[in-house]
């Protein structure tokens, strides 16, 4: 995939396995200026000093994994074994003209109520600005949902870094319009196509695949964004009769990926799928999910979430070729679930990130190199290491799923399922 989103002379490509505890700020600046003027790799290393956990040296379970990355502001978290220290500390440092940001490792709180304040907490501020840098003149990007909300900021950020963009659409007088005020935005030459699609409808998913393979001649699809999704106020169910959220959420764009890769368009693809961490709620994802009320609406919609990422492991299990990213982009401030009235649109702007600041971590995933294949990302902690006892982590249901899928996809009945 690196062939693919070539170098990157703006950002600090590099991995390391540091000590933060132990480490100090100019050492960190230290390492990411070694990366900065083409260091090969970044190494542990381990500076005299006092050590700064307690008066002891840190163990290597307190090491942290980070990426450094071109950005606005450096960034510095304890590791592993100190997930459950909230206390954050920020570090700023020029390295000519970039600051480096350090993205680290995080282990999920296995409390739901914790983990959720976690994610509210201080996101304009917590959430990373994916840099400029690489270029993607020459690559195709497919992004779902990209009339409106996250989707149309993934699409503006990829448009103006150079990528062709296809963008499946349900209303075609709407999709013009984005269309145009994409071209605007990206400058001369933007390509962006339209390509119709309703998600909840399998068959037109699997025109709108064929018409994308049209579309591109013969080159593959280099990034798909799995982003359309949908939060239920009322029970429904897709054309064929499938729950909505479910359908559009999970089984559309199964579909959508199994065609476009029967036909030849996936090839060391990268596919960046968007999730919530609100999935944490459920441990069941199923076709045939009967709901009602407010409450059930979340539900169904919590459930395709967790449906996502057992969805991502699979694909990632089985299919070696292509590159898989899970992204949390953050609490955004979208239409998703509905108008909320005034009070709502208030609190939304006060509390939620905008559209654009809610792009950033799935831009990211889009657009920069070496971020581990099939890693969780999330737009406050970077990247979530899961507990075994999680439920994204239930392998078992996950191969149920994929399977399911699989069946139904196909117009088979489903096989049976745990509700």
């Amino acid at each position: 995939m690196n062939q693919i989103f070539g170098s990157m002379p703006a950002v600090l490509r590099e991995s390391a396995r540091l000590n933060p505890g132990s480490l100090s700020r100019e050492g960190k600046l230290r390492c990411a200026r070694r990366a900065a003027h083409g260091a090969s790799s970044l190494r542990a290393r381990r500076f005299e000093g006092t050590p700064r956990h307690g008066g002891r040296v840190a163990g290597p379970e307190e090491e942290t994994r980070v990426l450094v990355v071109a950005c606005g502001r450096a960034r510095c978290h304890r590791g592993e074994g100190h997930a459950r220290d909230r206390s954050r500390r920020w570090k700023q440092g020029s390295l000519g003209d970039t600051t480096a940001m350090m993205l680290p490792e995080y282990a999920a709180p296995r409390s739901a109520l914790r983990r959720g304040l976690g994610a509210w907490r201080s996101q304009e501020r917590n959430t990373p600005r994916c840099p400029d840098q690489p270029r993607l003149d020459g690559r195709i990007a497919v992004v779902t949902g990209a009339t409106g909300g996250i989707g149309l900021e993934i699409a503006r950020g990829l448009a103006r870094r150079g990528a062709s963009l296809i963008l499946p659409c349900r209303n075609p007088a709407k999709g013009a319009r984005v269309a145009d005020a994409l071209r605007a935005s990206a400058g001369a030459g933007a390509r962006v196509d339209l390509v119709a699609m309703d998600l909840e409808d399998l068959e037109s998913v699997r025109r709108g695949a064929g018409a994308i393979v049209d579309s591109t001649a013969g080159h593959p699809v280099d990034l798909l964004v799995e982003n359309a999704g949908v939060w239920p106020r009322r029970y429904a169910e897709t054309r064929q009769g499938h729950e909505i959220a479910f359908g559009v959420n999970v089984l559309s764009h199964f579909v959508l990926r199994r065609a476009l890769a029967a036909a030849g368009a996936l090839d060391a693809t990268r596919v960046v799928v968007l999730t919530g961490d609100i999935y944490i709620l459920e441990s069941a994802c199923t076709p045939d999910f009967r709901w009602s009320g407010a409450f059930g609406g979340m539900r169904a919609y919590c459930r395709s979430k967790l449906g996502n990422l057992w969805i991502a492991s699979e694909l990632v299990r089985r299919s070696s070729g292509l590159e898989v990213r899970v992204v949390h982009p953050g609490v955004v401030a979208t239409n998703l679930g509905g108008e909320t009235g005034a009070l709502g649109s208030r609190l939304k702007r006060r509390f939620f990130l905008a559209p654009e600041r809610g792009a950033d971590m799935p831009l990211i995933c889009s657009t920069q190199p070496d971020l581990e294949n099939g890693g969780y990302w999330h737009n406050v902690h970077g990247r979530m290491r899961l507990a075994k006892n999680d439920p994204a982590c239930d392998a078992a249901s996950a191969t149920r799923l994929w399977e399911t899928c699989e069946a139904v996809g196909s117009g088979s009945p489903a096989p049976p399922s745990t509700p």
